[in-house]
């Protein structure tokens, strides 16, 4: 398409002159050019132009041309300078825009190699990588639902080992029996009493202490109190002595031996602060080595072990199905290659024996440090040598259906072991979960069957489903063990929990039949209320804690009979550094460790006779 150079009109490939303006169009200086097409607004308006021009000269477009001149040149001033506006105007507005195309035409590869790319790196990955993907979303969603409901609990166990803090604790109680004479009694003492339980713990300095009182009609009947430090262990109770007694930890071994000559036992007291605010040291080693046996499990598994099905129906929606197989033969290569790392894993083994060090179960007193690697190294050794003895025909199986984003919508894990020696005797394991989004409901479902091939024999079933919406959680746990057609036992339990704000309500109920639970079968329901004020920002948490708990029973002579206890618990955690630890190196504090055998004996008498006393003026006397 050409359009004139001097007013922009439309012009064929053939003309010679412009129809509108009337400029020839043989002129090189003034020749048309090949230009995109004018939009139709800029058009009307040169036209009105060219209209208005014509009508003030008074002559057709052609007048000029009798000259052999151009169009232009005998033009007045007036129309020469409307001309070269037009001209000027026209170059603007046309001016051909190919460097904005090509940016929208690079914009557009650039979107489409990106997408093309992200589609293959999601869409075309391995059975393996979907598979293991897959697993990876199911731990994280567990651990998230772990931290929602016990996130508070973690928090608050995680500052309590870092920071120095006092917990009070008062715990009040009831019981009705519905005229039943020997709980009025217990009532009658429960209501009027409480007991009253505090804790002080400083990490930094590892000092711990903890007291327990019982108080009658608010007044207090027994107080005892237990101090411990790195170096130190002390109690008092001041109802029945007034000072306080001690032993340093180390001598401890030839206090006892002292005591009873034949004494075998630890040398040294351990101190209970220290494991309290040690426990939490080893979380990130044992990340890390529960990270080494993940990558190990991994890398044995080959992309054979998985196959990938798509199109897979599941309550009406299609989804993607991914199965990992394992043969007997892969198994049992799998076990013995994570036993055997675990034998010649020198540092797990020594961090186990750390923990149980550190808890209290280990005592270097009864076997050494190495006698204990070496124990803990033949349990392995006959571990691996024990997979001989195990039989699994069918391998193992896992299927997964997955969704496009990789959640686990549906599981199934079966296997099965045989008798080495009778391997017609065998038991099959499954273990099937589903996770449903529906209308809001979250609906997961759990269930482990253990069976024999000839389920008329036998069948151990368990189960744990949930329903969690907004506000509510119902949840059902259960039990159930058929033996030859009959129920042996039957277990079930009911959870319905109602969240507000910072308070849970679970109303539960607990039945049980089958002929090894008996006849007598107690009917156990209840209600617990469990408030949380929490701010470790501002350095404290207050909780409590109320249950109701209804027992009944069909008595055969006096019929249905029904008890209810109450149970309220009131918790104050304050975290200060100002938590008042006993000095025993006073004139009130006595090292029993240096205390003749005669003094000891007037000791113990004078307590006995202070208990006495407070048993009598209790009336338990």
């Amino acid at each position: 398409m050409k359009f004139c150079s001097n007013c922009g009109n439309k012009i064929g490939q053939k003309d010679k002159f412009c129809g509108k303006c009337g400029a020839s169009l043989t002129d090189s200086s003034q020749g048309p050019a090949e230009e995109e097409e004018k939009p139709v607004g800029v058009i009307r308006e040169n036209d009105e132009l060219s209209a208005e021009e014509t009508s003030e000269t008074g002559s057709d477009p052609a007048a000029g041309s009798s000259t052999g001149e151009t169009g232009t040149a005998g033009d007045p001033p007036v129309r020469k300078e409307a001309s070269e506006e037009r001209s000027n105007v026209h170059n603007q507005k046309y001016k051909p825009k190919k460097k904005g195309f090509i940016a929208i035409i690079a914009a557009t590869v650039l979107l489409l190699t990106v997408g093309g790319v992200s589609y293959g790196v999601i869409f075309n990955k391995s059975p393996k990588q979907v598979y293991l993907s897959a697993e990876l979303n199911s731990l994280q969603d567990m651990k998230e639902s772990f931290e929602e409901l016990f996130g508070d609990d973690m928090e608050l166990s995680r500052m309590m080992s870092e920071k120095a803090y006092r917990s009070e604790m008062t715990i009040t109680g009831g019981v009705d029996g519905h005229n039943i004479p020997e709980i009025a009694q217990l009532n009658h003492y429960l209501s009027d009493s409480a007991i009253q339980v505090s804790m002080s713990q400083d990490p930094e300095s590892a000092k711990g202490m903890a007291s327990l009182a019982l108080l009658l009609n608010g007044t207090n009947v027994f107080e005892a109190e237990a101090f411990q430090s790195d170096d130190q262990t002390g109690i008092s109770v001041p109802f029945l002595y007034d000072e306080y007694f001690f032993i340093n930890n180390n001598d401890f071994g030839s206090f006892m031996t002292g005591i009873d000559p034949w004494y075998y036992g630890p040398d040294r007291i351990e101190n209970y602060t220290e494991y309290m605010t040690s426990s939490t040291e080893y979380e990130d080693e044992l990340k890390k080595h529960g990270l080494e046996y993940v990558t190990y499990i991994t890398s044995f598994l080959e992309d054979e072990h998985f196959t990938l099905e798509s199109g897979q129906e599941y309550k009406g929606e299609s989804f993607r199905k991914v199965t990992l197989s394992l043969s007997e033969r892969d198994v049992k290569n799998l076990l013995e290659g994570l036993i055997a790392k675990l034998e010649q894993d020198n540092d797990l083994q020594n961090l186990l024996l750390d923990m149980a060090e550190s808890s209290g179960s280990f005592d270097e007193s009864y076997f050494s440090r190495e006698d204990m690697l070496q124990e803990m190294r033949y349990g392995f050794s006959e571990m691996r040598e024990g997979l001989e003895y195990i039989n699994m025909p069918g391998g193992f199986t896992s299927e997964l259906l997955v969704d496009r984003g990789e959640n686990i919508i549906s599981r199934n894990v079966h296997f099965q072991v045989a008798d080495p020696y009778y391997p017609a005797d065998t038991m099959n394991f499954s273990y099937e979960t589903s996770v449903w989004q529906n209308s809001g409901i979250e609906e997961v479902t759990r269930e482990l069957t253990v069976a024999p091939p000839d389920i008329d024999m036998g069948q151990f079933t368990a189960y744990w489903n949930s329903e969690t919406g907004k506000d509510q959680i119902v949840t059902n746990v259960g039990g159930k063990l058929i033996d030859y057609g009959d129920v042996a036992f039957d277990v079930r339990l009911s959870l319905d929990t109602t969240l507000s704000g910072d308070t849970k309500e679970t109303d539960f109920d607990l039945r049980m039949s089958g002929y090894e639970v008996g006849s007598d079968i107690p009917k156990i329901n209840g209600t617990v209320i469990q408030t949380t004020d929490q701010n470790l920002s501002r350095n404290y948490s207050n909780r409590d804690f109320e249950l109701v708990l209804n027992v009944g029973v069909d008595d055969y002579w006096a019929g249905y009979q029904e008890v209810n206890l109450n149970l309220a618990v009131e918790s104050k955690t304050e975290f200060t550094s100002s938590l008042g630890f006993p000095d025993l190196s006073g004139d009130t504090a006595v090292n029993v460790f240096e205390m003749s055998e005669y003094e000891l004996m007037m000791i113990m008498e004078e307590i006995g006779y202070n208990l006495e006393n407070i048993m009598y003026q209790a009336g338990w006397y």
